[in-house]
């Protein structure tokens, strides 16, 4: 065997091969007519058959099988090429209707009871909406909240789930609220009359939002008589804060050093050692406006009576205004230990 047949053979089979793979890839996106094509042209390719083909008396020169089979090569690649082509603007199409045009999204989000924001207010609801972080809002299940349910009963449990995405847009429309709600939970003072939220912002203010709020935001952005001033002039109305929120907003972060060491030498004079107090790196600091207050809760190792070391956290909660301490609890072994209530 000449080199040119051992060169034309080891590209027949290359091609063979190649060709099967395409047209198997074909034949599952739906296109028959190219895997059809491609599978004839590796069959006419493979070497079995030009060996068949000589058996059976049709001997072809070696010229003839190299232009026969570049010929097919060819061929085979046109109809993949087509095929590509013809596959492509399909999947696109797919992917725009799987993902419609962001604001007309919006505009046919239904909500708890079937209404929707109207088409006019969909790009500022769109706005609003990325104001709130993606995984803010989470939907609750009874398993997940037994205490809660248990509390405020499975209607309210319900109306939770519905309403708390209406809760998120309230608290994202606060100006307050500047950097976006980071997240959104249900209070721990929500009944079963009313369902009460706090949305924790980027810039450490925490707003409360109550179920009358977040019902008001629904139907305000579902009405399809309200207009772009109703809804941008609400986000943007100007709130009056009392002196206790506004002592909140002025301060900065000499202040919150100066309420963290005054929890931390409260923590550690109640304390058999007082020496032996390890506060953890990281803490948590939050400011709460309409309360005028600041809570820090930070996790510390300490020595107990018999020498052993123990690991809990503690929460302090301090008036902006007065700058005195108003709560302060330890988390021991069998709960919450109160230390300080004012």
């Amino acid at each position: 065997m000449s080199i040119r047949e051992r060169a034309l053979k080891v590209l027949a089979w290359t091609w063979t091969v190649i060709a099967g793979l395409l047209a198997l890839s074909l034949l599952v996106e739906g296109v028959l007519f190219g895997s059809v094509a491609l599978a004839v042209s590796g069959f006419a390719s493979c070497p079995p058959v030009w060996s068949k083909l000589g058996d059976a008396g049709y001997s072809l020169s070696t010229r003839l099988r190299s232009t026969l089979g570049f010929g097919t090569f060819l061929v085979g690649m046109f109809v993949t090429s087509s095929a590509t082509e013809s596959i492509e603007p399909r999947s696109q199409a797919d992917a725009a209707q799987s993902q419609p045009d962001k604001a007309l999204a919006v505009a046919t989000a239904e909500s708890s009871e079937g209404q929707v924001v109207p088409a006019h207010l969909a790009s500022a609801f769109s706005d609003i909406q990325e104001q709130v972080a993606e995984h803010a809002v989470i939907e609750m299940r009874p398993a997940d909240y037994p205490k809660l349910h248990e509390r405020v009963g499975n209607e309210a449990f319900e109306r939770a789930n519905a309403l708390a995405t209406w809760a998120a847009i309230a608290a994202a429309s606060d100006p307050r609220c500047g950097s976006g709600v980071d997240l959104l939970a249900v209070s721990d003072t929500s009944t079963g009359d009313e369902i009460r939220w706090f949305g924790d912002c980027g810039n450490g203010q925490q707003i409360k939002i109550n179920e009358g709020a977040a019902t008001e935001t629904r139907d305000l952005w579902t009405n399809p008589n309200a207009t772009l001033a109703d809804v941008t002039g609400r986000a943007s109305r100007p709130v009056t804060l009392s002196a206790n929120a506004l002592a909140v907003q002025e301060l900065d972060t000499s202040d919150k050093a100066e309420f963290l060491g005054k929890c931390e030498r409260a923590v550690a004079t109640t304390l058999t050692s007082r020496g032996s107090f390890d506060p953890a790196w990281s803490y948590d600091y939050r400011t709460h406006s309409e309360e005028g207050q600041v809570s820090i809760v930070r996790e510390f190792d300490a020595d107990n009576a018999l020498g052993g070391t123990i690991s809990s956290q503690y929460e302090c909660v301090i008036d902006a205004h007065t700058r005195s301490l108003v709560r302060l609890r330890i988390q021991e072994p069998t709960g919450w230990r109160t230390l300080l209530s004012r």
